[in-house]
């Protein structure tokens, strides 16, 4: 497959690589996407950029007018002295080779290639990556993407399942059930399985029902309809491990006092159970379970500096 190196011919040297860590609103975004696009480099050179909105910016210079790190001190003191400032802990910027960006930029496009397969908002202000190039690293990278699409299935999986479903549905409509289709159904039920290894009798049982499937899907006497139960009942599965799991560590490592003076701030939670503290999903989760030993949720009240805290409860000591 063609590197980097060979797509851009060498004429690229530099590459200003910025990645937003806290999100930010758009309008800001698209005022650094701007700033970027217009800041002086040396005459006559080319610059060509690419971002995910709101994420990561690349931004492939053909000549830089001053020193690198006078460069990156120009941008850093701009985020800092706008209107619309950006805090140095929000966001990482460097300046790399374009040979060193290699691996960063690949990231870059797989998250691009599985984010444009989801339908979500992906921006390229250049051609200069030709079809080749992207569908050379589709194929070559084939598992990854379709690794990471699981992965992002797993996490979302409320909000994805009615399209799953209706993927399904259309395919039995349109009686076009293929041989490839149903292989791939059957890898991604394979990937959320693997999800949940430690639920062993039931990943077990699972297993051996894949193991059948595909013998069946060989001989084209499986559908569709049966991948779409099974799939199903995995997704099951993987919410209630994760609810016994919040429900295990609440009841190993917290005491329930009823004392509305005692609370525990939700950070420490997300951070305890790997949950995302801006995840909706996670934290109705959380709450839900938390309500069932009589622990109340407040958005408003701040433990060191973060919002979102529940009463009635303490860490044990």
């Amino acid at each position: 497959m063609k590197n980097i190196q060979t797509v851009w011919s060498d004429n690229f040297g530099s590459v200003l690589q910025l990645k937003i860590n806290n999100p930010i609103c758009s309008e800001r975004f698209n005022e650094i996407i701007n700033y970027l696009n217009y800041i002086e480099i040396q005459s006559n050179a080319d610059t060509h950029i690419f971002y995910i909105q709101n994420k990561y910016i690349f931004v492939f210079y053909e000549e830089l007018i001053e020193s690198e790190k006078s460069f990156l001190n120009k941008i850093k003191n701009h985020f800092r002295t706008c209107k619309n400032k950006l805090h140095i802990d929000d966001y990482n910027l460097d300046i790399l080779t374009t040979e060193d960006a290699s691996k960063s930029f690949n990231d870059w496009l797989m998250k691009l290639i599985v984010k444009t397969k989801d339908g979500e908002q992906v921006i390229s202000k250049s051609a200069i990556v030709a079809n080749d190039y992207i569908r050379d690293f589709n194929e070559l990278n084939h598992d990854k993407i379709g690794k990471l699409k699981i992965e992002k299935e797993i996490v979302k999986i409320n909000n994805n399942i009615d399209i799953v479903n209706n993927e399904v549905d259309v395919i039995v409509n349109e009686n076009i059930i293929l041989d490839i289709e149903i292989e791939k159904k059957n890898n991604e039920l394979q990937e959320l399985i693997d999800k949940r290894n430690e639920q062993n009798d039931l990943l077990t049982r699972i297993r051996e029902e894949r193991q059948k499937v595909i013998l069946e899907n060989k001989k084209k006497k499986e559908s569709i309809q049966n991948i779409k139960d099974k799939k199903a009942e995995v997704i099951e599965a993987v919410e209630r491990g994760k609810t016994q799991m919040i429900k295990s560590v609440i009841d190993e490592f917290f005491v329930v006092s009823n004392d509305k003076k005692d609370c525990v701030s939700k950070k420490i939670f997300c951070d305890m159970l790997q949950l995302d503290q801006n995840s909706k999903i996670d934290i109705r989760l959380l709450s839900t379970i938390l309500k069932e030993y009589d622990v109340t949720y407040n958005r408003v009240k701040r433990v060191k500096g973060v919002a979102g805290a529940y009463f009635g409860i303490k860490l044990l000591e």
